[in-house]
């Protein structure tokens, strides 16, 4: 399975949320009126770049999610330690299924400015919307995020690295916000995160592979 690699932790639920009986799970709270109210945060200890971009320590964030078929969007970000209240994000995520067709974004954040992003059709990558479970893989390399979806773990886009990541060892942040930047309130479920080591996964041919090379 994806969700076990070699070696890491699963960092959400945790053990405490596990023993009560039930399912433990986050969905954006029907009260929330921004992005940060009631958003699951989660910290990312113990990575250091220059293993991770020889694909060794902290590199690979994994997350078992459910979206309803009628969800509009979903979205998260992994930001560096001084993210200031997500107004600097390393990297977004944000499917968005009635957006010209149906569209990924990935893009970055600096101190409040989105990046430009980078814009993948739905249907280059495994369906995500109506299933009952899926599971993306992040893993972060010398080159940028990987994005990685499905059983089949494919190779469905890569962000380049466009802040300079820190050189010491530190930890990441993944957030998964409530709402969109409008105060919509998004729609899907997290079951599992986990943050640790894979072998690096991308193939030597990534032709196919959307945001690969952005700015050469």
């Amino acid at each position: 399975s994806p969700l076990t690699p070699k070696i890491g932790k699963v960092l959400f639920p945790n053990s405490n949320e596990m023993t009560t009986g039930t399912i433990p799970s986050w969905e954006p709270p029907p009260y929330a009126d921004n992005p940060s109210d009631g958003a699951l945060e989660i910290e990312l200890p113990h990575f250091h770049s220059s293993k991770a971009s020889v694909g060794t320590g902290n590199n690979t964030l994994a997350i078992k999610f459910a979206v309803p078929s009628e969800s509009r969007r979903f979205s998260f970000n992994i930001a560096g330690p001084n993210h200031n209240d997500y107004h600097s994000v390393l990297f977004h995520f944000n499917p968005r299924q009635r957006q010209k067709g149906g569209q990924v974004v990935i893009n970055d954040k600096q101190e409040g400015i989105w990046g430009q992003g980078v814009n993948i059709p739905l249907s280059q990558i495994p369906v995500v919307f109506g299933k009952v479970s899926c599971t993306l893989l992040v893993q972060i390399t010398g080159d940028g995020f990987d994005v990685f979806i499905g059983d089949e773990c494919k190779h469905c886009a890569r962000l380049d690295h466009r802040t300079t990541l820190p050189s010491e060892d530190c930890s990441l942040y993944f957030q998964v916000p409530s709402t969109d930047d409008y105060g919509s309130l998004e729609s899907w479920t997290v079951y599992r995160v986990w943050w640790g080591n894979k072998d690096l996964m991308a193939s030597a041919d990534l032709s196919g592979v959307a945001g690969v090379n952005q700015y050469s």
